[in-house]
């Protein structure tokens, strides 16, 4: 069986928690890190985006790299 483990992590300077197998914690907050690296990045370049535009266009260009 499987443990959950509480995992809070940090996107655009908000905390969340979720909860998630214990052995996917390192993992799960690595790509959180990644995913608010793209948000902020997003924030920078157009400066006018709203958190959930920013959200769309950092989440296509993560999935962009996945599949190329």
């Amino acid at each position: 069986m499987t443990t959950s483990q509480l995992c809070t992590v940090r996107l655009l300077n908000r905390s969340y928690e979720f909860k998630c197998p214990e052995h996917t914690v390192e993992t799960f907050q690595l790509a959180a890190a990644r995913l608010n690296d793209a948000l902020l990045s997003q924030k920078k370049k157009s400066q006018n985006l709203d958190d959930y535009q920013a959200l769309l266009l950092a989440a296509l260009h993560l999935t962009h790299d996945l599949v190329t």
